[in-house]
């Protein structure tokens, strides 16, 4: 029989993600962190498949340390028009990314992965949010474009609910 997930065998989240933990928090799942080094160079032209094959990936790059737990790791990746805009490597890339999606609608594809204790099977999908991010400039929302946050988080750009965000669609 499979353990369910409870303090005494929390969930393991495959992520470093600040994200990914408040909302686990915020579901109230007892969870404990264990970060993936994996991989996550684009696998598939697909971004539906390539967000799911690196949620997979991660999952598998913890379960020797996951004692058993269930593991759920994720991926999101964002594309504007047909071009999948990767990870920025540094600031300004970051604030360049900003830039393009400025006034634009873009997709947010978040792949996620639900290993049991056993990992014999998994559970895996991908998500999609249309966003559309509100023409940013300087002169309108200087504490958009000074906030480091868009760095930091990688590839979530955005957030919900953020002011730079005219409108989301599932």
């Amino acid at each position: 029989m499979t353990r369910p997930i409870s303090k005494d065998s929390p969930l393991v989240l495959a992520s470093a993600s600040p994200r990914r933990k408040q909302l686990l928090r915020q579901i109230r799942i007892p969870f404990r962190t264990i970060t993936s080094r994996a991989n996550e160079d684009l696998l598939s032209r697909d971004p539906f498949m390539n967000a799911r094959l690196l949620a997979k990936v991660k999952a598998d790059a913890v379960i020797e340390k996951s004692e058993n737990s269930w593991i759920l790791s994720a991926d999101t990746i964002v594309v504007l028009g047909r071009e999948v805009l990767g990870k920025p490597a540094n600031e300004d890339q970051a604030f360049s990314m900003l830039g393009q999606l400025s006034g634009r609608e873009h997709r947010v594809i978040t792949g996620f992965c639900l290993v049991p204790p056993d990992s014999k099977n998994f559970h895996s999908e991908a998500v999609m949010t249309r966003v559309t991010f509100k023409a940013l400039t300087k002169k309108r929302d200087p504490g958009v474009h000074s906030n480091r946050r868009a760095f930091r988080q990688g590839g979530r750009l955005w957030d919900s609910g953020d002011r730079s965000v005219s409108r989301e669609e599932d």
